[in-house]
């Protein structure tokens, strides 16, 4: 494996089959389908960070806030008010976050939406309210204020249309994933049927489109570890390259330049290397070398952490850390709540986390999860495991034992999001095909996809309808044509092209579908119930061979 060919981003492109770009361009279309889903702000933080990549145009290139000294301007809170994010329906400017629907007839007209500039006209009062994504790394939205540069006028459109606009930049971070995830399993198994079913994994964590549809920083994080992780996977298998070591390295910079959970990353780096040697004992030295060349330049990121150590006290300062608990709950009831949100926010919570699947539903899809997870990873490698998942378990460990100070009797649980799993999300949904494929009885291998892709076609349209008639309707009206509607006139887009997208949708999807059931027949099973054209490439996975 060690002599395979060197990575480069273009191979993502064309070493992937062709059934597994079509999982690409289907992911990418859904994703921008999902853009639409969700209201202008009402997604986690996206005023915070909108208001961040607006202040970064004005920012010189070396010149970044104090975390305790960012304010969210009240232009951004001038857009909310015209935009509906404030106000109960029919009674906008109340002050308080609305809840729950819109009604079509509320829309403001698309030639009397305001754009920044107009909107900056208004602004005369200085912020009261810290911007608390200023404590995060600047790479992303350092990256997402030159996109807004290079728009021409985009001061002068319509401020939801440049909110659309940076949502779309998501959309195009997240849209490698699935060719990703194929590379991993690739890499780690060969079997094309594996794969192809690691591809269509993506769809399986509705939060995971809705993630990487919203201006956030954290699709990008999510690509960066996925993309590391597929690193790691030629690094465990035998690729001590230089040009390898590089790539690592720079794909670690660049994500601990974009939030400080990237820290977690580095373990996973190091049991990659670690077991690459013990694979092939008279390379120990090179692993080394490759290791701290990797390292060394992802240490160039210190520079920022290095200065918020010095300045602030901390590697990520805390700008507004939430209030003690006056008296704290009970041990039991704060397991059970922080169960609840955990799997919750991991499977999909919409917007500010309000509506979504239900608890039961949560943790029966964790509990399937994490048994064909166990299966998946029967007999594997201990350091492969730890490469792939011991990120995402070190934060959600972390971040739960943490959030026991801030629980208090009404059952307040802080600090605790599924989503700050998904750094390590290739490396389970890769597992949890793998396990899946382990269950099928062997003449089935060729269709593991065919149970993910149901499955995540069922969960997205259960998390669409449910998000339709809660951010869409009224209560006087929860009809889904009235939710299509009013989502259609309060969009940022004109409702033909969103309607076009829609129809995208269907058209690709169905061009997948027909290419996957292709593929499968093409892997007939033969000698050894090994399915034709699916061998193993090879056993990384199970150090007994």
């Amino acid at each position: 494996m060690g002599d395979a060919p060197q990575f480069t981003l273009a191979s993502l492109w064309t070493d992937a089959l062709p059934v597994v770009r079509w999982v690409a361009v289907v992911w990418t279309v859904v994703l921008m389908l999902w853009s639409v889903l969700v209201p202008t702000f009402s997604a986690p933080d996206e005023p915070q960070h909108v208001n961040l990549i607006v202040d970064a145009t004005r920012f010189s290139p070396f010149e970044w806030v104090a975390p305790r000294d960012a304010d969210m301007s009240t232009v951004i809170q001038e857009a909310q008010e015209q935009y509906g994010y404030f106000g109960p329906p029919g009674d906008l400017g109340s002050g308080e976050r609305r809840l729950g629907g819109r009604a079509e007839g509320n829309a403001l007209p698309r030639d009397a939406r305001p754009g920044y500039s107009e909107l900056l006209l208004g602004d005369g009062v200085p912020g009261t309210r810290v911007n608390q994504m200023a404590q995060h790394p600047p790479l992303y939205y350092r990256t997402a204020s030159w996109v807004l540069q290079v728009i021409p006028d985009w001061r002068g459109l319509p401020f939801d249309r440049v909110i659309g606009l940076l949502r779309l930049l998501s959309v195009l971070a997240m849209a490698p994933l699935p060719l990703i995830l194929a590379g991993i399993a690739a890499r780690l198994n060969g079997r094309e049927s594996l794969t192809v079913a690691a591809a269509v994994s993506v769809f399986l964590v509705p939060q995971l489109a809705h993630l990487g549809s919203v201006v956030s920083n954290d699709p990008l994080l999510v690509v960066l570890s996925a993309l590391l992780t597929l690193l790691l996977a030629r690094v465990i298998t035998g690729d001590l390259s230089n040009r390898t070591a590089r790539w690592v390295g720079g794909v670690l910079l660049t994500a601990l330049l974009t939030k400080a959970f990237a820290l977690f990353l580095i373990p996973a780096i190091a049991a990659a290397y670690v077991g690459a040697a013990r694979a092939e004992r008279d390379k120990w030295r090179l692993a080394l070398r490759q290791l701290l060349r990797a390292g060394a330049l992802g240490a160039f990121a210190l520079l920022w952490y290095g200065e918020n150590l010095i300045r602030f006290g901390g590697v990520q300062p805390s700008v507004s850390p939430p209030p003690l608990a006056a008296e704290q709950g009970a041990l039991s009831d704060w397991v059970q709540r922080a169960l609840m949100v955990q799997t919750q926010t991991f499977w999909g919570r919409f917007g500010w986390a309000e509506t979504g699947f239900g608890g039961g539903t949560a943790l029966a899809l964790s509990g399937l999860l994490l048994v064909v997870v166990a299966v998946g990873a029967y007999r594997r490698n201990g350091l492969l495991l730890a490469m792939m998942l011991l990120p995402g378990t070190m934060i959600s460990l972390i971040t739960l034992a943490q959030s026991t100070r801030y629980f208090d009797l009404e059952g307040t649980i802080r600090a605790v999001q599924g989503r700050y799993f998904f750094v390590s999300l290739a490396g389970l949904l890769v597992l949890g095909v793998a396990g899946l494929q382990r269950a099928l009885p062997d003449g089935l291998a060729p269709w593991t996809w065919a149970p993910v892709v149901v499955a995540g076609a069922l969960l997205h349209a259960q998390s669409w309808v449910t998000s339709l008639r809660y951010f869409w309707t009224v209560p006087d009206d929860r009809a889904l044509g009235t939710a299509l509607r009013s989502m259609l006139a309060w969009q940022a887009w004109p409702p033909r092209l969103v309607q076009g997208v829609a129809l995208l949708a269907v058209i690709v999807g169905a061009v997948l579908l027909r290419g996957l059931v292709h593929h499968a027949r093409t892997l007939v099973v033969v000698d050894d119930d090994v399915p034709g054209g699916d061998r193993a490439l090879a056993a990384a996975l199970d150090p007994s061979t």
